[in-house]
């Protein structure tokens, strides 16, 4: 049995921590859920400041401003046509009321002046009848200059009404014209109202998700990072666990460490073997092989390592770190395994005084130590006595 003191200075297998955190994924799992339910019902509670872009903010809100500024003028002059459009349909409707008075009028005065021209052609067929009177003729020539100044007047009264005329259905003419004008305008002023109602719009949405800030509240981002970094966490746990656990972890870790050959591994505490790809493969990851399935069998394994390595008679001892009922519980199940002229008994004594060591020497030893119970200082502190004092360690039982 050789043991190099180095070994003092504990070194971390990192295939041990990783099989350690996949074999333990059920805490894998709840630190992930509870990272994730914390750092999100967090978030929720109390979402985080945006940070929002101010110039962006302004910008847009200029230009929202400048929007409804231009929809405020537009509607200004959209209510501005509307009185102006009732305004022309009211003169439009007086001048034609107008109109039909011109227009009767004028036709009262055309009908006078015919009469005129009618009367005035008889005066000159008076003149120029031959066998008029005298008394007819001087008649005639006397209304004659009156009869001419009335023609006069009511050509002109008649030049006036047409005139009338003209001027009411220019008017109306004009006021038709502004009519469709202002249809025209209102027609695009409404066009261009529908576009900035439709600008603002968007420019409202765009400015609110401006000061929502980036990604909001990111409720599901912060799920993620929660469950980052539970599981983070656990390896974490796991690995500060790995460094501080000083016991014995594996056989091959005993091997290892003091150069003794096993002679026989039993099953995990839990009595049953690894069956499943996914516990032989963690198995086989950190050189931990269970594949004896009965103690039976271990116990058959460890009395043929025995007899390979000793000449009968031989006086066997039986010792660890271990409570002291587990190695008389050993020593006598190998005493039934063993042929006739080997003697098996269990020494154990946790001072390993004078008396124990003196005992000791007189024997071949059998070292039994148990996986996640057998402290590594201990072991180390059997180690050095036995071999200080010359004890021959045929191997190691790992419980």
């Amino acid at each position: 049995m050789n043991y190099d003191s180095r070994h003092d200075e504990e070194e971390i297998d990192l295939l041990y921590v990783l099989a350690t955190i996949l074999r333990k994924w059920r805490w894998l799992v709840a630190w992930v859920v509870a990272g994730a339910l914390l750092l999100g019902g967090y978030r929720l509670i109390k979402p985080a400041e945006p940070k929002v872009d101010e110039e962006a903010v302004t910008a847009l809100q200029t230009a929202i401003d400048a929007n409804k500024a231009a929809l405020t003028a537009n509607e200004t002059e959209l209510q501005n046509n509307v009185t102006n459009t009732e305004a022309n349909h009211g003169k439009i409707a007086a001048n034609e009321e107008a109109l039909v008075t011109y227009r009767e009028s004028q036709a009262t005065l055309q009908g006078n002046l015919d009469a005129l021209i009618q009367g005035l052609e008889r005066a000159e067929s008076v003149l120029a009848n031959p066998v008029a009177t005298v008394s007819q003729t001087s008649s005639v020539i006397v209304q004659l200059p009156t009869l001419t100044n009335d023609i006069n007047e009511a050509n002109n009264a008649v030049l006036g009404a047409a005139n009338q005329v003209k001027a009411a259905e220019g008017e109306i003419t004009t006021w038709q014209t502004e009519i469709a004008n202002m249809a025209a305008r209102t027609e695009q002023l409404t066009a261009a109202n529908e576009q900035l109602r439709a600008q603002l719009e968007s420019q409202e949405a765009e400015i609110a998700e401006l000061k929502k800030g980036e990604g909001g509240n990111q409720v599901f981002l912060y799920i993620v990072l929660g469950a980052l970094l539970g599981a983070v966490l656990h390896c974490v746990a796991v690995l500060i666990w790995s460094m501080l656990n000083r016991n014995l972890r594996t056989a091959e870790e005993l091997h290892s460490r003091y150069d003794l050959p096993i002679l026989g591994e039993f099953l995990s505490e839990s009595g049953k073997q690894h069956t499943t790809k996914y516990d032989k493969f963690l198995d086989k990851l950190t050189g931990d092989k269970q594949t004896v399935p009965e103690d039976e069998g271990v116990y058959e394994l460890i009395a043929a390592g025995i007899c390979a390595g000793t000449e009968t008679p031989a006086n066997l001892a039986v010792t660890g770190t271990v409570k002291e009922e587990e190695l008389q519980e050993v020593a006598t199940r190998l005493k039934e395994k063993l042929p006739d002229g080997y003697e098996v008994s269990g020494k154990s004594d946790p001072a390993y005084n004078a008396e124990f060591l003196s005992d000791i020497r007189e024997y071949k030893v059998v070292l039994v130590e148990k996986k996640g119970v057998s402290g590594k200082p201990e072991i180390d502190k059997l180690a050095e006595l036995l071999i200080r004092n010359n004890v021959t360690v045929l191997g190691a039982v790992v419980r």
